[in-house]
């Protein structure tokens, strides 16, 4: 009797474990698998460096350069006092959003002429932003550029033909 316990014992164990490997395992592996892919995203995210260029004299970081930087990108901050000198890091963002230089958006649709001096100024102010930041950069590598723009009704043409006036950025 005791023999047949100690067998019945032995199958039963034998039987639970491998119930348990057979359907603990895999879900135990696709919960390692995700963590696995979460730790490398948030590796990447550390490793990229982003380059905050405020369009203005203003030495206050916005919100979105905040929330980038809360996010775990590594950001360092520039303004027109303080452009960067040599090169751009692995994100370019060009803020003309947040900028303080009186730019007014207008949302009117009809063409004023108001409305049409306010985009060619906000159509400045981007090209110039840019031109000071990538003009002298050639031969280097080039960032990803994202630039933070309100441009109402209208595309800027600038963006739009960025990468023809400026070869090295793909």
């Amino acid at each position: 009797f005791k023999n047949s316990l100690d067998d019945a014992k032995k199958v039963t164990r034998e039987i639970v474990r491998s119930e348990l490997i057979e359907h603990i395992q895999p879900l135990i592996q696709e919960e390692s698998n995700y963590l696995g892919r979460l730790l490398k995203t948030e590796q990447v995210i550390g490793d990229i460096s982003v380059y905050y260029y405020l369009a203005s004299k203003n030495p206050e970081k916005s919100l979105e350069c905040d929330l980038l930087n809360a996010r775990g990108f590594n950001v360092k901050f520039f303004n027109q006092s303080n452009k960067p000198k040599r090169q751009l890091g692995d994100v370019l963002v060009v803020d003309v959003s947040n900028t303080n230089e009186n730019i007014v958006y207008l949302k009117a649709e009809d063409k004023s002429q108001e409305q049409e001096a306010a985009f060619e100024a906000l159509e400045k102010l981007v090209e110039a932003s840019l031109n000071d930041l990538i003009a002298d950069k050639t031969g280097k590598n080039m960032p990803v550029i994202v630039v933070y723009v309100r441009p109402g009704k209208k595309r800027l043409t600038l963006i739009d033909n960025l990468k023809t006036e400026f070869t090295e950025v793909k």
